[in-house]
């Protein structure tokens, strides 16, 4: 199984997550090795959820990445939340979130 998990650097490194796995999470030094971790941390967390008779979720959650120009094609609201046109909305995220999707849209091509 191919589960989706979210790199996020730190102060120290980087750590990451998967959505699909709640509480599995592992932190590194550099991306590498926060990768090997989190592969280590997701067998596991697969594991224990057997071990205790638990449903192992299936992966679901998945990334992408979209491109917004420089232009006034999106403003922001005091909410953070911005119409961009009839049904898209857009969400300003703080840029280590933006780091974070950038760095899981580039695992999924892998």
């Amino acid at each position: 199984m191919k589960y989706l998990i979210i790199l996020e650097p730190t102060s120290t490194g980087f750590s990451a997550y998967s959505p699909d796995l709640e509480g599995c999470i592992a932190a590194g030094d550099d991306r590498d090795e926060t990768i090997a971790l989190m592969r280590e941390a997701i067998v596991f967390h697969l594991e224990g959820l057997q071990e205790e008779g638990l449903p192992i979720p299936q992966p679901a959650s998945e990334a992408a990445v979209v491109e917004v120009g420089g232009g006034g094609d999106y403003f922001r609201s005091s909410s953070s939340l911005a119409r961009i046109g009839p049904k898209t909305f857009a969400i300003d995220l703080p840029p280590i979130y933006r780091i974070a999707v950038a760095e899981a849209a580039t695992m999924i091509g892998k």
